[in-house]
């Protein structure tokens, strides 16, 4: 039986062993994603069902083996604001080892939306290797403009972790009783979206925005690897271009001041409320396109935004983020691109560590 734990215990001697005279119990904390977005300047809220649960599952294996300590399928859910723990047996093969080994905490939601359910689930009789091997493959992802009813795919792993108990009572906890470690879940995708302006009397048409060929991979692993790494894929890519617009953009808001949405001095959040001002204003000053959510990438994902002034040839203006594995996981990007005359197309950059602008590159950097 799956309980929610909701007393604490008192202090006694948080590696002291277990007197098993009942089932051995096992806590299991899990923290959302919470209101945010993972940000090098910080964070930003997150925007509709971005934090939605449908779906947890959790494994617990001894560390390095298929050997299961615990399986459950909580269905109370960690929200925005309060993260859950749970409380399940452990085995007793486990709790009767002395000592016991460490474990490795694996934690899955929203399963169904990477295609992760049905004849593809991963059961409670999955093994580590088959979690370690579970991947979203290119069906999913590549991208996707709009959030699944499932929700979109989380995960977290913990590995190699000690379980402490307190005498006299059969339960266990990671790492620490009195200040246990929960398992933080990320979402396993990255999401990207673009805002578009141009001086007034400029016939400005956005043609199309495309993300280049070998950017994102066909493959990526469901869990974080044992390298440190914030993302992990596979070694394939999607071989051509990506094109994101399914038809051009001809109604481009103006704005007779472009810079008033360049970064400043803004934290994460503020800045992103500076952009979405532009956007939702009475008379909006900045045309959206976009969320787009993508499977993570190592590469330094670039891109093109073709664009052409009345009937006028098209032209082409390129973006970049700023390093190789910048468009990990759980990772949340803007390109402000503006229309300046005999300039052209001009995407300004932010640079966010250090804070600093450039109009001469073409990097966006994430925020």
């Amino acid at each position: 039986m799956l309980l929610l734990l909701l007393s604490a215990c008192s202090g006694d001697d948080a590696t002291a062993p277990v007197t098993a005279d009942a089932a051995t119990l096992l806590d299991i904390g899990v923290q959302t994603p919470g209101l945010s977005v993972l940000t090098r300047a910080g964070n930003i809220d997150a925007i509709g069902d971005e934090n939605m649960i449908t779906s947890l599952q959790i494994w617990v294996f001894e560390t390095g083996t298929n050997t299961l300590v615990s399986y459950l399928e909580p269905t109370d859910f960690p929200t925005t604001t309060e993260d859950k723990v749970y409380q399940t047996n452990v085995s007793s093969a486990y709790a009767n080892k002395n000592p016991r080994p460490n474990v490795d905490v694996y934690v899955l939601a929203n399963a169904a939306s990477v295609g992760l359910s049905g004849n593809q689930a991963l059961t409670e009789n999955a093994t580590r290797t088959q979690l370690e091997a579970a991947v979203i493959g290119d069906s999913y992802f590549g991208p996707q403009t709009t959030i699944p009813t499932e929700g979109l795919p989380m995960s977290g792993v913990l590995r190699n972790k000690a379980l402490a108990g307190k005498t006299n009572k059969p339960v266990l906890r990671i790492t620490s009783y009195d200040n246990m470690e929960k398992v933080p879940l990320k979402r396993a995708v990255s999401k990207v979206r673009f805002v578009f302006c141009k001086p007034s009397g400029v016939d400005l048409h956005i043609q199309g925005v495309s993300i280049s060929a070998n950017m994102i991979p066909s493959e990526e692993y469901v869990f974080l690897g044992t390298d440190g790494r914030a993302f992990r894929v596979g070694s394939s890519y999607i071989t051509d271009a990506i094109s994101l617009l399914d038809s051009p953009m001809n109604d481009i808001a103006v704005c007779s001041d472009p810079s008033k949405y360049f970064y400043t001095s803004q934290d994460a959040q503020e800045y992103e409320d500076l952009i979405n001002s532009g956007v939702s204003a009475a008379t909006p000053e900045l045309t959206p396109a976009g969320p787009f959510y993508f499977r993570e990438s190592d590469k330094k994902v670039s891109g093109t935004i073709t664009y052409n002034i009345g009937l006028g040839a098209s032209s082409t203006a390129t973006f970049s983020m700023q390093a190789s594995g910048d468009f990990s996981r759980n990772r949340s990007w803007i390109v402000y691109a503006y229309y300046e005359g005999l300039s052209g197309m001009q995407i300004n950059v932010v640079e966010v560590t250090p804070w600093n602008e450039s109009d001469t590159s073409h990097e966006v950097y994430n925020w």
